[in-house]
């Protein structure tokens, strides 16, 4: 009897302190890897909504659909425990050989720009564009070129300037690192205002890329 009520005390303990030991391991989220570039199908640029995947070692980890034409973002969860690792992309399920790269580590290379490209099986060869001569001028004719004005910022995207230069770009993801996992009231990088810099913010910060 005595021997049970030893075990029965034991028991008690241990159930009152794991909650606590859980609670007491608790982190901030780990940070992701930014992958983004330049991505074509059939050496034409790929549409919005176009789905790339990442995988590795032949699981897939990550998934994002293009929001801006012709250009990627797609953040790879665990940065740090997968640096040293092969990750392989695929368009719309396709895959190329070259469109691979290696998991850096984070704390010193948190992005890696890599343009991909892939041909579909059925697409035909392309060919180079018919340009006409003149009519007797001698050369082909080169339309001038016309440079856009950057679209100014919404009122939302600029809530993540965090250096308010009116872009979106490697200085404001640069601000996110260096706050990750911050709980400081009124964090600069805290672009959602949950009291915490994490992954909802840096969702945020690829929403409104500007490069």
């Amino acid at each position: 009897m005595k021997i049970k009520l030893q075990l029965l005390t034991i028991l008690t303990i241990s159930v009152l302190i794991l909650p606590v030991v859980a609670l007491g391991q608790s982190s901030p989220p780990s940070i992701p890897l930014l992958v983004y570039g330049s991505v074509t199908i059939d050496n034409n640029l790929a549409p919005v909504g176009t789905i790339i995947t990442a995988e590795i070692e032949d699981v897939e980890v990550a998934s994002a659909a293009i929001i801006i034409q012709g250009k990627y973002f797609i953040n790879v969860p665990d940065g740090s425990a997968n640096a040293g690792k092969t990750i392989k992309f695929k368009v719309i399920g396709i895959a190329d050989d070259a469109n691979q790269c290696e998991a850096l580590n984070i704390a010193t290379n948190p992005i890696i720009n890599l343009n991909i490209a892939v041909i579909s099986p059925s697409s035909p060869p392309s060919t180079p564009p018919v340009t006409s001569s003149g009519g007797g001028g001698g050369g082909s004719y080169t339309p001038p070129t016309t440079i856009t004005p950057p679209t100014p910022l919404s009122e939302a995207a600029k809530a993540v300037d965090t250096n308010g230069d009116d872009k979106i770009d490697i200085f404001d993801f640069n601000s996110l690192v260096v706050n990750w996992g911050s709980t400081v009231a009124g964090n600069i990088a805290d672009f959602d205002n949950n009291g915490t810099v994490d992954i909802f913010d840096f969702n945020l910060l690829m929403t409104y890329w500007t490069g």
